[in-house]
C-alpha cells in the first residue's frame, strides 16, 4: 500500500474549505422567495392624479378593476385585489391620485390611502411623462425606494429619466412596458434567477426566528434542531 500523500491531501483541503455555516444561515435568511409566494406581499401604486395610475393597475389586474376617466378624484378611495404577476401573488392596491383638494370626500380618502401605503411591501410610484416633474417631485421625494413608472411615453415628453435613474417606460392605454413593469415587481420578491425548489427556505417566523437565534448562537440552534417540539408547526 502506499503512503498517503500530504501534501496533496493538503492541496484539497485547501481546494475544498469547509461551508460557513454562518454565511450559510445569512444566505436562507436574505431569500424570502417561498415566504413571498405563500403570502401574498402588498404592492401599492400611487401618483398625482391623471397619471395613468388606474389605467396601470388595470393593466395588472388584466381587468378594468379600477375606474379610470380624465377627471382628476376619480378614484375615491383605494382598490384591493389579488393580482397574478406572472405566477406571483400580491395584494395589488390602487390608491387615489395625491393632491390638494377641497372636497372632504377625497381628502378623507387620500389620508387614508396613505395608511395603505406605509403597509406595503413594495411602492410602485406612476409619473406622467407630458406633465411638468416639478408637479410630482414631492412624491418622490416622500417615496424615494419606490419602483418608478414612466407612464405617456408615446407623447412628447417634457422631461427625461434622470442619469442612473432604472425606471420603466410604458403607455398604460396599450399595455406597452406593462411586462417589464411585472418582470421588475416580480423579481423585487423572488430575485432575478431561476426559483431553485432545492435551496433551503424559510417561510414561517419562528423558523426565521430560529434561523436567527442561531447567528447569535449556533448552539442554541443545534438544540432546536434536536430537540423539535411535538407538534409545533415550524
Amino acid at each position: 500500500m502506499n503512503p498517503p500523500n500530504v501534501e496533496e491531501n493538503n492541496r484539497s483541503a485547501e481546494a475544498d474549505p469547509a461551508p460557513d455555516p454562518a454565511w450559510e444561515v445569512r444566505s436562507v435568511l436574505e431569500d424570502r422567495g417561498l415566504y413571498w409566494l405563500l403570502h401574498p406581499p402588498r404592492v401599492a401604486i400611487v401618483g398625482v392624479p391623471n397619471v395613468g395610475k388606474s389605467t396601470v393597475a388595470n393593466q395588472l389586474f388584466a381587468q378594468e378593476r379600477s375606474i379610470t376617466a380624465d377627471l382628476p378624484g376619480t378614484t375615491r378611495d383605494w382598490v384591493g385585489e389579488i393580482a397574478n404577476i406572472d405566477g406571483l401573488a400580491v395584494m395589488l392596491v390602487d390608491t387615489p391620485g395625491v393632491r390638494q383638494t377641497q372636497d372632504a370626500i377625497e381628502r378623507e380618502a387620500i389620508e387614508r390611502s396613505r395608511e395603505q401605503v406605509g403597509a406595503a411591501d413594495l411602492v410602485v410610484m406612476v409619473l406622467d411623462a407630458t406633465r411638468d416633474l416639478s408637479e410630482q417631485r414631492d412624491l418622490l421625494a416622500a417615496y424615494p425606494s419606490a419602483l418608478c413608472v414612466m407612464n405617456k411615453v408615446d407623447r412628447p415628453k417634457t422631461w427625461e429619466v434622470p442619469d442612473g435613474g432604472a425606471w420603466i417606460q410604458t403607455v398604460a392605454t396599450t399595455g406597452s412596458g406593462v411586462d417589464r413593469l411585472r418582470d421588475a415587481i416580480k423579481r423585487q420578491f423572488l430575485g432575478t434567477g431561476p426559483f431553485d425548489v432545492n435551496q433551503p427556505r424559510w417561510w414561517t417566523r419562528r423558523q426565521r426566528e430560529i434561523l436567527e437565534l442561531g447567528l447569535k448562537d449556533p448552539s442554541a440552534l443545534e438544540s432546536v434542531v434536536a430537540q423539535p417540539r411535538r407538534g409545533a408547526r415550524m
